[in-house]
C-alpha cells in the first residue's frame, strides 16, 4: 500500500504537487489542466475546454453566448405567456369552483334547517303516536272490561230468563 501524505506532481501536467491523498480533490477542483464545461453548456454551447482556457473561451465566444441567452430568454418568454395563459384559466376555474362551492353551501344550511323542522315534526309526532297508543290501551282495557262485564251481566240474565220460562215459551 502507498503512503497517502507522499507529495505527487499532477498526473495532468500542471505542474501542482500535492499529497497524494488529495489528487482526486486536485483533479476535480484545481487543476488548471482537468477538461471543464462552457458555463453557458445549459443553453447550448458545447464546448469542452482545459480551465485555464476557459477565460480565452469565453472573451472570443461572448456574442455567441449572447445570442444563446437571448435565444433561451425567447423561449422563455413563450414559456412564460403559456404558463400565464394557464394561471388565467384555473384562476377564472377557481372562482367558479368557489361560486359553485358558496351556492352549495348555501342550499346545504337551507337543507339543514329543513331537516331540523322535520326533526322537530317528528319528535312532535312521536309524542302524539305514544299519547294515541297510550289511550288506545287505555280503550281498549276499558272496553274488554266492559266486555266481559257484559258478557256476565248476559249470562246472568239468560239464567234468570231460563229460571223464569222465558226463553222456553213458557210462562209462570
Amino acid at each position: 500500500m502507498e503512503c497517502g501524505y507522499k507529495v505527487i506532481s499532477c498526473p495532468l501536467g500542471c505542474s501542482d504537487t500535492f499529497p497524494r491523498n488529495r489528487k482526486d480533490v486536485h483533479l476535480a477542483d484545481a487543476c488548471s489542466y482537468r477538461i471543464v464545461k462552457c458555463p453557458f453548456a445549459k443553453i447550448g454551447c458545447p464546448t469542452e475546454v482545459k480551465a485555464k482556457d476557459l477565460p480565452d473561451h469565453l472573451e472570443q465566444n461572448s456574442s455567441s453566448h449572447l445570442l444563446l441567452t437571448c435565444n433561451r430568454m425567447m423561449e422563455y418568454e413563450n414559456v412564460f405567456r403559456k404558463m400565464n395563459a394557464k394561471i388565467d384559466a384555473v384562476e377564472k376555474e377557481n372562482l367558479y369552483l368557489k361560486q359553485q362551492l358558496s351556492a352549495s353551501i348555501d342550499k346545504l344550511g337551507t337543507v339543514a334547517a329543513g331537516v331540523r323542522v322535520n326533526e322537530k315534526k317528528c319528535t312532535s309526532l312521536s309524542k302524539d303516536m305514544k299519547h294515541a297508543e297510550s289511550y288506545m290501551k287505555t280503550t281498549t282495557k276499558k272496553l274488554n272490561d266492559h266486555e266481559t262485564s257484559t258478557r256476565s251481566e248476559f249470562v246472568k240474565l239468560y239464567k234468570h230468563l231460563t229460571i223464569a220460562g222465558v226463553l222456553r215459551g213458557e210462562k209462570k
